[in-house]
């Protein structure tokens, strides 16, 4: 069976009909508005996007805008702001083109790093259709997680291109994707890890120094964006109320975190544009809080006991990639977020291809036995997430459908009740607006918006 996977021509067949579906599960993303959550902020109210010229140039490159530093997104916006203005179609459907571009790099990346042939068929599936996409795709406002991606994907084939050829233009060509990448959103900092994980992967000597100084470029690039970043973080920390839980508070919130991307990763129920920040009672976080560190712990145990390469690059591959988004270094008022897992489900999706694939050479027979079923439960949940995805991008065609489901789905979080009373107030529903913003003042007496 192999060696039909491992087919050029499959390959492209594989690919033309997975771009293909993937563009139908997201087409009613086509058909969404501007919601009030970002988009305002980047796009409908940006007047730094109006015009390309030597002015909203230097704001977008020369400063830190709105918390952080992405003149590629802004960019981006503006070009699409030149031929449509603020008709949402294009800009929905540009965040569409890149994430099926992505898919294409996820593909080629995981098969020049797997010798098994269905590893990249698998991994470039379930990142291709699996609801946790939702969020980066059909909001306007994270272009920059599919275009960071586009970046860093691009630049992580080109450094392994670098490691077969030896060739010093291939390690400028990744530095200047880095670049690129950590110009689209600050997350992209990670990448000189990776490309550490990736030397790991393939067996490089770690003592060797020419290791080292090929990636001091990378290390230098990403400290300087971490300085820069670092600074405009200071006002999204303020604003979030996240500065009122203490760093071992905060550490729990990682582990529980990471729990919570598993979890839907593999169940991807009850989502939600938001996930609030819990409440303390007598100054104790919930339970469930304290028992999430013995998980990671568990986690941590069993990669070391197996000793296998994959496992061990494939969580950490997750892990490092998302470790700036545990809120262990505060960032926002949610306590966790789907389109956070954009880059670090390639790593999850990679462990399970890397897994499916081997188990018929499992030494065990009845591991053998599992392959055909596990290729059966793939292809039901290929199914099931492809009708999940396509309902859910539904959920964010106006504000007001985005909030109610937010409300629905954590109907003690503030927030949500807050942006949708403003959305009621710009249609003029003066009365459901002000319940809202007395529901959020119910809640959190101490929000100034509402």
């Amino acid at each position: 069976m192999e060696r039909i996977y491992a087919k050029p021509t499959f390959a492209y067949i594989f690919l033309l009909v997975l771009t293909g579906l993937t563009f139908w599960v997201f087409t009613p993303a086509l058909d969404n508005g501007f919601v009030n959550y970002d988009d305002t902020e980047f796009v409908v109210y940006n007047n730094m996007i109006r015009q390309i010229n030597a002015q909203t140039l230097d704001q977008m490159f020369g400063k830190i805008t709105i918390n952080n530093y992405k003149p590629l997104t802004y960019l981006s916006y503006a070009v699409e702001y030149y031929f449509v203005g603020l008709d949402p179609f294009l800009y929905h459907l540009d965040n569409l083109i890149f994430h099926l571009l992505n898919i294409l790099l996820v593909f080629f990346l995981v098969r020049r790093i797997s010798e098994k042939p269905l590893v990249p068929i698998i991994a470039a599936l379930l990142f291709a259709i699996h609801p946790l996409r939702v969020e980066s795709v059909a909001w306007v406002a994270e272009r920059k997680d599919v275009l960071y991606v586009f970046f860093y994907l691009s630049a992580l084939i080109v450094y392994l291109q670098a490691q077969s050829r030896r060739k010093l233009w291939n390690l400028s060509a990744a530095g200047l994707l880095f670049v690129l990448a950590a110009m689209s959103k600050p997350q992209a900092v990670s990448l000189p890890a990776v490309l550490l994980l990736l030397d790991y992967l393939k067996g490089r000597n770690f003592s060797d120094k020419n290791l080292w100084l090929e990636k001091a470029p990378y290390f230098a690039i990403s400290l300087v964006f971490l300085f820069v970043n670092a600074q405009g973080e200071q006002l999204n920390i303020l604003q979030s109320g996240i500065d009122k839980f203490s760093f071992i508070d905060r550490l729990f919130f990682a582990c529980f975190n990471i729990l919570a991307y598993l979890g839907k990763t593999i169940a991807p129920v009850n989502l939600s544009c938001f996930y609030p920040l819990p409440e303390k009672i007598n100054g104790w976080l919930p339970w469930y809080f304290y028992l999430a560190p013995l998980g990671i712990a568990a986690l941590v145990y069993g990669a070391y006991r197996s000793r296998a390469k994959v496992i061990i690059f494939g969580g950490l591959f997750f892990g490092v990639t998302i470790a700036l988004v545990l809120q262990i270094i505060p960032l926002s008022d949610t306590l966790y977020a789907d389109r956070y897992t954009y880059l670090p489900s390639v790593g999850l999706f990679y462990l399970l291809g890397t897994g499916i694939s081997a188990m018929p050479q499992a030494r065990s027979a009845w591991v053998k036995r599992l392959f055909y079923p596990a290729l059966g439960v793939l292809g039901i949940g290929t199914v099931v997430f492809c009708w999940a995805s396509y309902e859910r991008c539904k959920v964010w065609e106006n504000s007001e459908i985005l909030w109610t489901d937010a409300i629905l789905k954590n109907p003690r979080a503030a927030i949500p009740y807050t942006q949708r009373g403003i959305y009621l107030a710009e249609q003029r529903q003066f009365a459901a607006a002000m319940s809202d913003f007395n529901k959020t003042l119910s809640l959190r007496p101490d929000y100034y918006q509402a």
